[in-house]
C-alpha cells in the first residue's frame, strides 16, 4: 500500500508501537502491517472496495494506522491533506462518525514519549451509543 512520504518518515521515527494508560491504550501498525489493517475498513476480506464516498460510509482517503487497545476503535489518518490529521470513531455504529484526536507530526512523537492526553475525546451524550 503506498502512503505518504510524511507519514512513512513519521512513522519510522516514532520511539514505540504501543502507549497504555489507565484501562487502554494506543497501537500504531508497523509500516508492514498496515495493509492488512485496512480489513474491514475499507477492503473485505474478499478484497472488495467497502469505500462507497457516502456520508458515514467508510472514506477512500482513510488510511487505518492502528487501534485503542481497550475497545478496538481504529486510529486512521486522511490521506488528502498535508497535516495528516489522525481520526477515531466508534466501530459498531452502522455509521462511522470520525473525531479529529492528533495531528500527525511531533505532536504524535510526544504522545507516544509521554502522555496520552490528545487521545481522551469527548462527543455530545446524544452521540455516543444511542445514550
Amino acid at each position: 500500500m503506498k502512503l505518504p512520504d510524511r507519514y512513512n518518515e513519521v512513522r519510522e521515527s516514532l520511539p514505540s508501537t504501543e502507549v497504555s494508560f489507565g484501562c487502554g491504550g494506543i497501537k500504531l501498525f508497523s509500516l508492514a502491517e498496515i495493509e492488512n489493517g485496512q480489513l474491514g475498513y475499507s477492503v473485505a476480506p474478499d478484497g472488495r472496495s467497502l469505500c462507497s464516498g457516502e456520508t458515514g460510509a467508510w472514506q477512500p482517503n482513510w488510511v487505518v494506522i492502528g487501534y485503542e487497545t481497550a475497545c478496538g476503535d481504529p486510529l486512521f489518518i486522511d490521506i488528502r491533506g498535508a497535516a495528516l490529521p489522525v481520526f477515531t470513531a466508534i466501530h459498531g455504529e452502522g455509521a462511522w462518525e470520525p473525531v479529529q484526536v492528533v495531528h500527525l507530526s511531533k505532536r504524535l512523537r510526544s504522545v507516544l514519549e509521554s502522555s496520552p492526553g490528545p487521545f481522551h475525546t469527548t462527543k455530545p451524550k446524544g452521540n455516543l451509543r444511542g445514550t
